[in-house]
C-alpha cells in the first residue's frame, strides 16, 4: 500500500504519485504557485500534468501497464527513482515550459514558412534527465517479465 512522504503523495483516484508544492519550493527552490500566477489550484494541476507526462512515457515502454502501475504504486525501491524522474521533469518544465512549447504549431509567423513538427519540436515533452533516470533504473523495459501476476485490483491490493 502506498505511503505518502513529504515529497510525494499518492493519488488513489488516478493511481499516480504526485510531487508536493511545498516540497518543491522548500527543497528545490521551484515555486509552482508563483509560476501559476498565485493559483494553488493551477500549480497542483501543473504538477499533476508533470506526473502524467512521466507515467505516460513509462507506460509506452512497458508490455503490461497493469503490472507497471502496481509496481510504481507499491514497490518502495522504485519510489526514489520515480521521485527523481518527477523532480527532473519539474525542473525541466519550470525552465523550459515544455508543455507550452510542445503545443506550438511550427509556422514561422515572420515569413509564413511551415516547418515539420518533428523538426520544430523534436521530443520536448519529457526532460532528457528524466529519461536517463528511468532508463538507468530499467523502467523503460518493454519485454515480458516472467513469473509475475498479470492482474491486480485497486481495491483488494490497496492502491
Amino acid at each position: 500500500m502506498p505511503t505518502d512522504t513529504t515529497a510525494m503523495k499518492y493519488d488513489y483516484i488516478h493511481h499516480k504519485w504526485i510531487l508536493q508544492i511545498e516540497y518543491l519550493k522548500n527543497e528545490l527552490g521551484l515555486d509552482f504557485i508563483a509560476r501559476a500566477g498565485g493559483s494553488e489550484t493551477k500549480a497542483k494541476d501543473d504538477l499533476y500534468q508533470i506526473t502524467v507526462t512521466i507515467y505516460d512515457y513509462i507506460y509506452t515502454h512497458t508490455h503490461n501497464k497493469t503490472i507497471m502501475e502496481y509496481w510504481l504504486a507499491t514497490d518502495s525501491l522504485l519510489f526514489p527513482v520515480l521521485q527523481e524522474a518527477l523532480e527532473q521533469q519539474a525542473r525541466y518544465e519550470m525552465k523550459m515550459s515544455a508543455e507550452y512549447f510542445s503545443l506550438q504549431f511550427g509556422t514561422n509567423i515572420l515569413n509564413g514558412v511551415h516547418n515539420p513538427l518533428i523538426n520544430f519540436r523534436g521530443d520536448v515533452s519529457i526532460a532528457p534527465k528524466a529519461i536517463n533516470v528511468l532508463r538507468n533504473n530499467k523502467l523503460l523495459y518493454s519485454g515480458r517479465r516472467v513469473g509475475l501476476i498479470s492482474e491486480y485490483n485497486y481495491i483488494t491490493d490497496g492502491y
